[in-house]
């Protein structure tokens, strides 16, 4: 087993390092994920008052 981990060690710290990067992308795309949703939730919300303000408008201009 000694025999094994002298002559690969290289290759387990490579394999351990690029683990660890790949975990840490991964949690950073969770976030950009969560931001995005929130983003668009924000968005869709101010779409619907949009709609609302120009219904409101309609009614007013057609009043007159």
């Amino acid at each position: 087993m000694n025999n094994f981990l002298k002559e690969n060690v290289k290759w387990l710290l490579t394999v351990v390092f690029s683990a660890g990067l790949l975990y840490g992308e991964i949690q950073n795309f969770r976030n950009v994920e969560e931001r995005l949703t929130k983003k668009i939730r924000v968005i869709s919300e101010l779409k619907e008052s949009i709609n609302d303000l120009e219904n409101r408008i309609i009614v007013l201009e057609t009043t007159k």
